[in-house]
């Protein structure tokens, strides 16, 4: 059994069996991680209320099969101090990031990014993605191909125009 300690962002937290909830965590040490918080879902949890998107907390995980949570407080959190327009486009971003960055890879560059930015509260898409190596220089728009790119399309991977663009779920794109 390994025991981790390290600060992290909550990047999201789903439901996992009847009781148990599974949080999606980029950490500083770790990267992104999935750990379980086991009865998460009951009243009495003295842990999920540290565990929603967007706080910054300090873990403490163990793995044995697989990542659980032992001990978490949150430090800050960051949601209140948005406003309602930066606050969906940092939604977007931890929800991107929790489905594009790979399990277990630190990024020490992408960690202090992410804490700067969440501290000045202003998110920049295009450096986040040049950063994930989808980088906007030479793209032109997967739909008709102009060069004047609007947004970027995360399920599809792929840059759009505005036009293009209105095609697509809003939930589904990273304005740039």
């Amino acid at each position: 059994m390994q025991e981790y300690i390290t600060k992290a962002i909550v990047l999201n937290v789903r439901k996992r069996g009847e009781q148990d909830k599974e949080i999606s965590f980029f950490s500083e040490r770790l990267g992104k991680l999935r750990a379980v918080l086991v009865s998460g879902h009951k009243i009495t949890s003295k842990f999920s209320p540290h565990c929603d998107v967007l706080d910054y907390v300090t873990l403490r995980a163990v793995y044995k099969n697989r990542h659980t949570v032992t001990d978490i407080i949150a430090e800050k959190k960051y949601a209140p101090t948005f406003s309602p327009i930066t606050m969906r486009r940092v939604f977007l971003l931890a929800h991107f990031l929790d489905k594009n960055l790979p399990d277990e890879a630190p990024d020490d560059d992408l960690w202090r990014k992410i804490i700067h930015d969440f501290e000045r509260g202003d998110i920049l898409f295009s450096e986040y993605l040049s950063h994930l190596g989808y980088g906007g220089t030479h793209a032109t728009c997967a739909g008709c191909g102009t060069q004047s790119l609007w947004a970027f399309s995360f399920a599809g991977q792929e840059f759009l125009c505005k036009t293009c663009s209105s095609n697509v779920p809003e939930n589904a794109l990273l304005l740039l």
